[in-house]
This record gives structure tokens, C-alpha cells and sequence, in this order.
């Protein structure tokens, strides 16, 4: 009994060995597709001044003056968004081909909903391609042009939707800081308080210090602090109307605090708040009088201050 019982052991051990060699040298085999891994990246050399990002939804031109970046040549672009594309377009690698019955249907979908990606040097494109993903936004396809093999894309190391940066519009781009002075172009700053406008100032430089007009002893920490929050004050996204009918509503009533910056050119920048709804973590601007943008609470407060606040005691 106990031979019989070996041997039946021996047969089944031999048999899950040869399904497991099997099993290896079928799955190595797959896993052999040779992929070329550069296909999508940038040379070196490659020096990018223009990208456009074009979709049904519409196209996007961020442009290098040698300076800085732009957008659609009306706005600042995001530095730290410029830096993702390009660490994007350098780490950005294909996994693997599209499996043949995905084929169809990602050629469909990158066609209606994808962005197609040119990148300049001068006037002369170095790189284009394709790019969209599924649904889900879990993966991500590279297609060198219509017709060709798209591929799944990553960024090893990183579990990552790779064609977000991709699909940003136009306000994803701009830069969310708002005034962005710094203290060679500041001239003044006029904080009007509509409820209670005997609580509203203006700051301005005098005697090599930056003072507040009718009031004789300024707590000058406290409003180098609020002119340091001012500069950095950054915007967590620009809106459009019809984003949210309860900050339409909000936007058409009056701004409970109005500050203007003016810089040494003499252009000046306007932000209205509008009063915090409850519960909400947001606070609804609008900047030079027309972009509607929204801010975290946490950011406005230390901007959202009275004339009363710097009188030194």
C-alpha cells in the first residue's frame, strides 16, 4: 500500500514539475515581447520651447520666452506643472502593447477623448504622439500615431494615471499664485473692508519702512507676516461659471474684503472675497474682476485682516 502511495506520489509530483516548467518557459516567452522603452522620450539634446496639447475640448500652446513658460500666450504657466510634464516625458515608459482584442477599443477611445502631444524646437516638432486612458483612469495608452500599436504607459517605481498632466486645461495650467510681487516691485497695497470701512487701510513704503496711513505706531511683524501672506497667496483652482450654482449665486452679491496690490509700473491687481459659506473649505474670489477662483480657508485667513489687527500695542 505504501509503495502504491509513493509512486502515486512520484507520478503527481512529476506531473506538477513539467506544468510548472511549463508555465515557466510560456510565461517568459510572453514576457519577452521586446519593447523599445525610448520610443516615446525626448533626446538629450532636445531643447523644448513650445508644446501644444490638442483635443476635442480644445487646444493648449505653452510657450518658453527664455524666462518663463506661458499659456495660450495670455497667462503665466504653473512652474511646478511645467516641471511634472517634462519629468513625465523623461520617466514615462511603455509596459507592454495593447492585447489584440483591446485594440479596437483603445484606438476609438484615445481618437474621440485623447490629446495629441507635439513638442517643438523652434518651429520644427521632435516628438508627437497620442495619448488617453481608460475610464477608470487607472491606465494610461501612448500611441505613436492612428493605426499604430498603442502601448501601456508607466512610470516604474509609481502607480500613477500618467496622461493627468496631459488633460489639464487651460486654468489647470496658469500659475495659482495671485499677485506674485516681491519686495523690489511692491508700491502699495489697499485692503477695503465693505461691511465696516472704517477697518480698511492702505500700505505703502515710507522712510525705508512699510507703513499704514493713520496709524502712527504699526506692529511691523505683524504686517511684514501679512504682506508675506499676501505674496504667496496661491489659488487651489480657477472656475468657470456653471461649476457650482451656489458660488454663481455668491459671486453676484458683494465682496465682504477687496484688496488691491499695485508694483513700481503702476498695474494693479484686484481679488475680491466673498463671505465663507458653512461647512465649506473653500472661500470664493474673483480676480481683476472677472476670474472666479477658489481659495482653502486656511489661506485666506491670514490675509483676511483689519485695520484694528496692526495698531501696536
Amino acid at each position: 500500500m505504501q509503495e502504491k502511495k509513493n509512486k502515486r506520489l512520484l507520478v503527481s509530483f512529476i506531473g506538477l514539475t513539467f506544468l510548472s516548467a511549463c508555465f515557466y518557459f510560456f510565461g517568459n516567452t510572453n514576457n519577452q515581447i521586446e519593447v523599445d522603452n525610448s520610443q516615446f522620450k525626448l533626446k538629450e539634446e532636445a531643447n523644448i520651447n513650445r508644446i501644444v496639447l490638442e483635443s476635442t475640448r480644445g487646444k493648449i500652446t505653452l510657450d518658453f520666452d527664455g524666462t518663463r513658460w506661458s499659456v495660450n500666450d495670455n497667462y503665466e504657466a504653473d512652474r511646478q506643472l511645467i516641471k511634472l510634464l517634462f519629468a513625465t516625458l523623461e520617466k514615462a515608459e511603455p509596459k507592454r502593447p495593447v492585447s489584440s482584442s483591446q485594440i479596437d477599443s483603445v484606438n476609438s477611445m484615445v481618437s474621440r477623448t485623447g490629446v495629441e502631444v507635439s513638442l517643438y524646437e523652434g518651429n520644427t516638432i521632435i516628438q508627437s504622439f497620442r495619448t488617453g486612458g481608460n475610464q477608470q483612469k487607472t491606465e494610461t495608452y501612448f500611441q505613436k500615431s492612428p493605426g499604430q500599436t498603442p502601448y501601456v504607459m508607466v512610470i516604474p517605481g509609481y502607480r500613477l494615471y500618467v496622461s493627468y498632466i496631459f488633460e489639464l486645461d487651460e486654468s489647470g495650467w496658469r500659475d495659482k499664485r495671485i499677485f506674485n510681487f516681491n519686495w523690489r516691485n511692491f508700491k502699495g497695497l489697499n485692503m477695503t473692508v465693505a461691511d465696516d470701512p472704517s477697518q480698511s487701510f492702505s500700505v505703502s513704503f515710507k522712510d525705508q519702512f512699510f507703513g499704514i496711513s493713520g496709524i502712527a505706531e504699526v506692529d511691523t511683524t505683524k504686517l511684514n507676516d501679512y504682506l508675506d501672506a499676501v505674496s504667496l497667496l496661491s489659488a487651489e483652482q480657477y472656475i468657470r461659471r456653471g461649476f457650482s450654482s451656489t458660488y454663481d449665486s455668491l459671486l453676484k452679491t458683494a465682496a465682504y474684503f477687496r484688496i488691491e496690490v499695485s508694483d513700481i509700473s503702476e498695474k494693479t491687481y484686484s481679488l475680491d472675497l466673498f463671505t465663507p459659506l458653512k461647512n465649506d473649505p473653500n472661500v470664493v474670489g474673483r480676480l481683476d474682476g472677472n476670474q472666479a477662483v477658489l481659495f482653502s480657508r486656511n489661506d485666506i485667513q491670514p490675509i483676511a485682516r483689519k485695520r484694528g489687527f496692526f495698531i501696536l500695542r
